[in-house]
C-alpha cells in the first residue's frame, strides 16, 4: 500500500508541493482594475481585501466606478491575458468570467477587470431582538 499524501510534499529541489501540484507559497500574479457596480461607497476597497486574501499575487492598479450601478452579481472580465488563467481566477474568487458588458470601457494595461456587484455589499449588522 502506497502512502497517501494530503499535505505539502517535498520535491527533489526541496520545494513543498500541495496535493494539486502547485508549489506551496506560489502566487498567482495577475493585474486587476476594480469597478464599483453597485453604487455603494467603499465597495471596491472592501472587495480589494477579499481579492488579495484569495489571490495573494494580485495587483490592483485602479479602483473606479462602473458605467452603471445596478450590477447584481460580481463579475470577472478577461481584458488581456490567458483565458484558462481567467477561468481559474473566477473559480478561486467564486464569481463568473464574462465578456465586457455593453457600456463599459475597456481598461488598459491590466489582465482583468472585476465589476463588484450588489452581492458583495456587506449586510448591515442586525440589532439583537429583545
Amino acid at each position: 500500500v502506497a502512502p497517501l499524501n494530503i499535505g505539502p510534499t517535498a520535491t527533489e529541489s526541496g520545494e513543498a508541493r500541495l496535493p494539486d501540484g502547485q508549489v506551496a507559497g506560489e502566487q498567482t500574479e495577475a493585474t486587476f482594475v476594480l469597478r464599483n457596480g453597485a453604487g455603494v461607497t467603499g465597495l471596491t476597497k472592501t472587495y480589494e481585501a477579499e481579492l488579495l486574501a484569495k489571490v495573494p499575487g494580485a495587483k490592483i492598479t485602479d479602483r473606479e466606478n462602473a458605467g452603471k450601478s445596478d450590477y447584481q452579481k460580481t463579475i470577472l472580465i478577461l481584458i488581456d491575458g490567458d483565458r484558462s488563467k481567467g477561468e481559474e481566477l473566477a473559480k478561486t474568487l467564486g464569481i463568473e468570467l464574462v465578456e465586457l458588458p455593453e457600456g463599459e470601457s475597456k481598461p488598459t494595461g491590466v489582465e482583468f477587470l472585476v465589476i463588484v456587484g450588489k452581492d458583495k455589499v456587506p449586510s448591515p449588522t442586525a440589532a439583537p431582538t429583545p
